[in-house]
Parts: C-alpha cells; sequence; structure tokens
C-alpha cells in the first residue's frame, strides 16, 4: 500500500465513510477507491481537492507520509519539558498507577 493509500484509507475509516460511500460522492467506481489504498493507482489531479474536501483535510495532508508519534514518544516529549522536580513526581505518580493496577488484579 502506498502512503497516499494509507492515508485515503486512514481518513475514511476515521469518518466511519466505506470505501462505496467515499466513491459515490466522487462518481467513480469503489474499484477505483480500492486501487488508490492499494497502491495500484492514483487520482486524477481534479479530484484530490474533491477528496479532500470530502475528507476534511488539506490537499497536502493527503500526501503527507509523516508518522504520529507513537504515545509513548509523546510521553517523553511532554516529560522532556517538565523540570527535574516535575520529572520526580510523574514518576512517583506513574509508580503508584502500577502498584495501584498491580493490587486490582
Amino acid at each position: 500500500m502506498s502512503d497516499f493509500g494509507n492515508k485515503i484509507k486512514e481518513l475514511r475509516e476515521k469518518q466511519g465513510m466505506t470505501q462505496s460511500e467515499l466513491a459515490k460522492r466522487l462518481n467513480i467506481s469503489d474499484k477505483t477507491i480500492s486501487s488508490w489504498e492499494n497502491g495500484t493507482r492514483l487520482p486524477r489531479m481534479g479530484l484530490v481537492e474533491s477528496i479532500s474536501k470530502i475528507l476534511n483535510v488539506s490537499k497536502s495532508d493527503l500526501f503527507d507520509n509523516k508518522k504520529s508519534p507513537s504515545l509513548t514518544e509523546q510521553a517523553m516529549q511532554k516529560f522532556n519539558n517538565l523540570s527535574p522536580e516535575e520529572q520526580k513526581q510523574a514518576i512517583d505518580y506513574l509508580d503508584y498507577l502500577i502498584s495501584k493496577d498491580q493490587e486490582n488484579k
């Protein structure tokens, strides 16, 4: 699957839309949507604008292949922005949550 195909599928599914529903709104076949998502074809440039409007994203977002940071990466970024004292408090709180979870098992 291509980056573009992955992005279309991800955005379509995020909106709870089937390939058939997207195809109908674009006046094309669902096989065409499938070929985009499988990476065997790309849409004509004229359709990119319509796709972006239907999926509520910018045209450049459709071609953005950057992956979203994982939850761990997001947590580390936030942790690194804390002062040393706040980092210690965060670790203490995590230890508390872990011990509480283990007690419930």
